[in-house]
This record gives C-alpha cells, sequence and structure tokens, in this order.
C-alpha cells in the first residue's frame, strides 16, 4: 500500500472534541499490555489464580491470545450446551468466570508502577488529552490517570472525572456540569482504580503521599473489588455496563458524543466485534457529505488494505481519514519496559 497516511500536525486542527482511546495507546508506553504478554503471565505462579492446563487448552482451541476472544467463545459453547442440555454446562461458566478473574490479576501484575513510567512521557499524554474536549476510554490501566495527575503535585485541574470529594471518591453525575472548561475523562469499560461498593455507589482509589496507588487498587483478599468489564461477548458488556451507574453514564455519554456534529479521533482502538455495543451506537452517516470529520490511527507497519476496510465499515461515515499514529503524542515510540 502506498504510504498515504496523513500526518497528525497537518489535520490536528480538525479534531479537538472527542477521542477514543484503546489498548495501543497504552502499549505505545510499555508492551506489558500486548495481550500474548497477559496471556504469558496469566499461566505463571506469580498471579494468584494462574490458568489451569484445561484453560490454557481453550485458547489453543479458539486459536487465540486474546482474552475476550476466548471469553466470547466460552460465553457462547456455555448457551449452546445449555441448549443443547448437556449435563453439566455451568462448567462452562465456571471456565469463563476463572478466567476472567485471572485477566484482571494479570493486568494487575504486568502493570508497570508510576515510577518506571518517565514523567516526561506523562507529561506528554498529558498535553495530548487537553487537546481534546472529552476523552473516552476502554483500558483499564492507570497511564491516563497518572498522566492527567502528572503535574499540580497529582492535581486533576484541567480534567473533569466526576469524583467528588468526602470520605470516598464518590461518582456525582451532577458534577458534569460542573466544571465547563475542563477536558471530560470517561472510561467506558471501568478502570483498576474505579469500584462498586457492596452499599451502591462507585467509588474511586485515593491518592496518598508515600502510596502506590497500583497497590491500592487490587490486593489480594480485599473486598473491593476493581470495576472492570472484560466480558467477551458485547451483550454481555452491554448488560454489565448499564447495571452500574458510572457505566451506564459513561455509555449515554458515548452515545450522545457520536451522534452528535462533534469530531472523533480513534487511537489504538480496533474498533472490533467485541465493542459491538459502541460500534452500534453510530449513527449511518454514509450518504452524509456534511458528517463530522472522524479519524484513526494506524501503524504504518499494520496498515492494510483490509484493516482500512474494517474502520471504515465500522464507522460508517463519508468522512473519514486515517493518518500515522507514529506523528501523534499518543503514540510516540518510548523505551520498552520490560516484563516483571
Amino acid at each position: 500500500m502506498p504510504n498515504d497516511l496523513a500526518q497528525w500536525p497537518d489535520i490536528a486542527g480538525q479534531f479537538s472534541d472527542t477521542i477514543l482511546i484503546g489498548n495501543g495507546a497504552s502499549r505505545a508506553v510499555s508492551e506489558r499490555f500486548n495481550y500474548p504478554s497477559l496471556l504469558e503471565v496469566a499461566r505463571a505462579s506469580e498471579v494468584d489464580s494462574p490458568l489451569s492446563d484445561v484453560d490454557t487448552r481453550a485458547f489453543h482451541l479458539v486459536n487465540e491470545t486474546n482474552f475476550e476472544s476466548v471469553l466470547g467463545a466460552l460465553f457462547h459453547a456455555y448457551r449452546l450446551a445449555r441448549n443443547a442440555g448437556v449435563a453439566d454446562p455451568d462448567e462452562l461458566r465456571r471456565q469463563y468466570d476463572r478466567i476472567r478473574t485471572t485477566l484482571i490479576q494479570a493486568i494487575r501484575h504486568v502493570h508497570p508502577e508510576k515510577t518506571e513510567i518517565h514523567g516526561g512521557r506523562l507529561m506528554q499524554v498529558r498535553d495530548s488529552l487537553l487537546a481534546f474536549s472529552e476523552v473516552f476510554t476502554t483500558n483499564y490501566d492507570l497511564l491516563l490517570y497518572w498522566a492527567m495527575a502528572s503535574s499540580d503535585g497529582e492535581r486533576l485541574d484541567e480534567f473533569a472525572d466526576l469524583f467528588r470529594g468526602g470520605s470516598e471518591l464518590t461518582f456525582d453525575v451532577l458534577r458534569d456540569n460542573s466544571f465547563p472548561t475542563r477536558t471530560r475523562v470517561l472510561y467506558l469499560h471501568g478502570a483498576l482504580h474505579i469500584f462498586e461498593l457492596p452499599n451502591g455507589p462507585t467509588v474511586k482509589a485515593r491518592y496518598a503521599p508515600g502510596q502506590s496507588l497500583l497497590a491500592q487498587t487490587f490486593k489480594h483478599g480485599d473486598a473491593r473489588f476493581p470495576l472492570i468489564v472484560s466480558e467477551g461477548d458485547p451483550r454481555l458488556k452491554l448488560a454489565a455496563t448499564t447495571s452500574n451507574d458510572y457505566l451506564n453514564f459513561a455509555r449515554s455519554q458515548w452515545i450522545e458524543a457520536v451522534n452528535s456534529s462533534r469530531s472523533l479521533v480513534v487511537f489504538g482502538h480496533s474498533m472490533g466485534p467485541g465493542d459491538a455495543h459502541l460500534v452500534n451506537a453510530m449513527p449511518d452517516r454514509r450518504s452524509d457529505d456534511s458528517a463530522p470529520p472522524v479519524a484513526v490511527a494506524l501503524r504504518q507497519e499494520s496498515d492494510s488494505p483490509e484493516r482500512r476496510a474494517v474502520y471504515t465499515r465500522q464507522l460508517k461515515t463519508s468522512n473519514l481519514v486515517f493518518f500515522d499514529a507514529a506523528t501523534h503524542p499518543l503514540g510516540y515510540d518510548a523505551t520498552p519496559i520490560a516484563l516483571p
């Protein structure tokens, strides 16, 4: 394919509204977030509940290293087994739950500490976020949160994540209109530092001087479990999203954004089958010459007609441009951080 990817600086002036960030942005900071490495870690003894041989065979049978693909296959197998009257279809559901739990443990294990990431890199990410009015992400990790707080003494004064202070940092939808000039950040699938308490409210881990936020987010035996939507089937993802006040609000804001006249940037996000609940919210604007612009980041080495065709089909717009991810601050190559 000819190298016809746009350069981000040449098109940046058209895009200041909305950005959707996926795992590719985290991998640009650390290859630890690469799914094959997560599978490696999930099989190791370092995690509390490593994958068993039976669980590992599920990955081989599906011929995948992506957890969401395997979880999706198990969910469909469970439904088919129930329909066929298999004696113990719930064993497939138990396997689904085991693999999902191990995925979260693996994410926690491979996650770098903040001290391992150069402060200049976090500031670079922070500045790139401030170029947008709103940021949506499906990532679970703490990189965006650290970047948002990478100056001003761990303060988030230029961002609004809709959690208010008090004895707990609690999600409060009323804060949505409190800071209209700030960049709003919403985690569509939850994150390691967000929790749903047993009595209902959704809260965020509190920063404490001298304490690792990462260490606070996932403790063995802790009753607080990170709010993470890792279901492999988009219908399950949708159900998990609508059952939580914070996630349901984030989803409603995504629907509002993609159905508005706002520009959209997709960075490091595959918009694959597992995210049909996000894709289906997008209107069909293929015949609309006045459709707001949409830009998709691609790496030159992975650019192909087939990949562009997937985005063209999923995004359903007449105003689509592909740009070189390496020319955007989120995509600048950083020094790789090795696996622990």
